[in-house]
């Protein structure tokens, strides 16, 4: 039986057929989730003009009516919607982007003396009702980031600062925090029956979010290895930079997961390359007098990790490609 997912130049009818899926069902969905997510930015952005031109003019509870009136609207819209209607879930994201603003224009009236991560923590707690009763991706990531920019500041300004937590342990608790969201969002509608599955690119965007903090602890242990602060935090969060590496790689590529598992071997390539620029560049460490002998030798180990990790991606494309190729036949 031939591949059902190959188009045959030889064959007008699959031409034909094809290009009336991508006329009829494609391209008329894409572009109207486009032109309504330009519409709703510009909504957004004509909100923020009107404070800003007018803010001067305007009463105190002219601009907490303003913006309740856009909160309701939002709530409204997605109440009366049929369920999983975009514009629906759409007027759920404005009305959480909204009670943000609010937060914002009630600290600037009446002076609250509320600190960033205060503003942000509350933004997150009374929207997240609006998160999980739309249970929308798009409306998942702007809640998560609410969420991770009020621990991010939380952190840099108060537990770090305070000695509650060092920085490299805070990063890694952050980090960590990110991959459980991962697994949570990969692993959790095999066992709640009522869990939305997880698009792939909401599950990138949240791997990468935990490799990239983590990613920075390693860099930093890899790097300043001798004057470490917490090193105990340091190790964990490389070994679990690299750890993730592995699961990635290995776990998602038996899971025919082409983009997590080229992620999880970019990662385990970048811990190679850091820990190879240390090994070059440290005297200490029994590295190369000269700085141009230095910098031939990184480049030819960055090449060869370069030409390593092409080849493997290539490889894991092509029994990917082959698998799902032999599962529709």
């Amino acid at each position: 039986m031939s591949d059902s997912t190959t188009i045959d130049a030889n064959e007008p009818s699959t031409l034909e057929a094809w290009q009336a899926r991508r006329d009829g069902i494609i391209a008329p969905a894409w572009a109207g989730r486009a032109l309504l997510a330009i519409a709703v930015g510009h909504l957004l952005a004509a909100v923020v003009f009107f404070f800003a031109f007018n803010w001067a003019a305007m009463a105190p509870m002219t601009k907490l009516g303003v913006i309740g009136t856009g909160i309701t609207l939002g709530v409204g819209i997605f109440i009366f919607r049929p369920a999983g209607d975009l514009a629906g879930h759409i007027g759920a994201m404005v009305a959480t982007v909204l009670t943000g603003t609010l937060f914002a224009v009630i600290g600037q009236i009446y002076q609250t003396g509320a600190d960033a991560w205060q503003l942000f923590a509350a933004w997150a707690a009374l929207s997240l009702p609006f998160v999980l009763i739309a249970r929308h991706p798009a409306h998942w990531l702007i809640w998560l980031v609410i969420a991770h920019v009020a621990a991010t500041i939380f952190a840099g300004q108060y537990a770090i600062p305070l000695d509650w937590v060092s920085r490299e342990g805070a990063l890694t608790i952050i980090g960590l925090i990110g991959a459980a969201i991962f697994f949570t969002t990969v692993h959790a509608p095999r066992f709640i029956p009522f869990w939305p599955k997880a698009p792939l690119w909401l599950a990138c965007l949240m791997a990468l979010s935990a490799l990239g903090y983590l990613g920075t602890v390693t860099l930093g242990l890899i790097w300043s290895f001798r004057d470490h602060g917490d090193s105990a935090a340091a190790w964990i969060g490389a070994g679990s930079f690299i750890g993730l590496g592995i699961v990635f790689a290995l776990f998602f590529r038996r899971r025919h997961n082409f983009a997590i598992a080229s992620l999880g071997g970019a990662t385990l390539a970048l811990a190679t390359g850091m820990l190879a620029a240390r090994l070059i560049f440290d005297d200490s460490l029994g590295g190369v007098d000269e700085i141009l002998p230095r910098l031939i030798v990184m480049t030819l180990c960055g090449l060869g990790l370069v030409v390593a990790y092409a080849t493997w991606v290539k490889r894991q494309w092509a029994q990917m490609k082959g698998i799902s190729q032999e599962a529709t036949e």
